[in-house]
């Protein structure tokens, strides 16, 4: 079945998504899912609620998101989950003859597939970045004895890959922090973070 709100002029975007996504939720019987899919975003995004198409109100209303990152023709993909109740994490996964699977026994495995994807360099880092409240560029090349392009880069990969959060130039945060944003003094966008969840 598609399915197509029908949008007055004058809801604003965000107000018209998040009620038309609500209204799905009410047709779910207790105990029981509405899994609506919706297509991504053609440009890229840093945070992968940011490549589903639409505004936020569509991630704001829903229980949980799931994003599936797949090559055309590709036969493995990632697949990143957040919601209320279900924590979030990020997974590899196969596409053979038209079916999906974990690559591995399960979705520990599969998580760890997914981060076995990524070279010694940004393991090194991505663990550094989330072992700390903030990173700054200079604390990779010090801390870690990488040379700053090197370190640029692989910061801005992570990124881009959603592993992490810019939170402004050469500025970086592990994801699972909670968000709060204030605009400082002296203009520019700063955030207070608090600690990363321990599980």
């Amino acid at each position: 079945m598609t399915v197509k709100p029908q949008r007055r002029a004058r809801d604003e975007a965000y107000t018209a998504d998040y009620s038309f996504t609500r209204k799905l939720k009410s047709l779910a019987a207790p105990g029981s899912t509405v899994l609506a899919v919706h297509r991504t975003r053609k440009a890229e995004a840093v945070d992968f609620l940011d490549a589903i198409s639409g505004t936020q109100g569509i991630a704001g209303a829903a229980d949980f998101v799931m994003v599936l990152d797949r090559q055309r023709g590709g036969r493995t993909a990632t697949l990143q989950v957040t919601g209320r109740e279900v924590p979030e994490a990020r997974y590899a996964l196969l596409f053979d003859d038209g079916k999906w699977s974990a690559d591995g026994n399960g979705l520990e495995a599969a998580q760890r597939a997914n981060e076995s994807q990524h070279g010694p360099t940004k393991r090194l880092v991505l663990r550094f970045v989330n072992s700390r409240p903030l990173t700054r560029t200079a604390d990779v090349v010090e801390k870690l004895n990488i040379k700053p392009d090197a370190a640029r880069q692989t910061l801005c990969r992570l990124a881009q890959e959603g592993l992490i959060e810019r939170l402004s130039p050469g500025v970086f945060v592990p994801v699972t922090q909670s968000q709060s944003y204030e605009t400082a003094t002296s203009g520019l966008l700063t955030r207070r973070v608090s600690a990363p969840v321990e599980k």
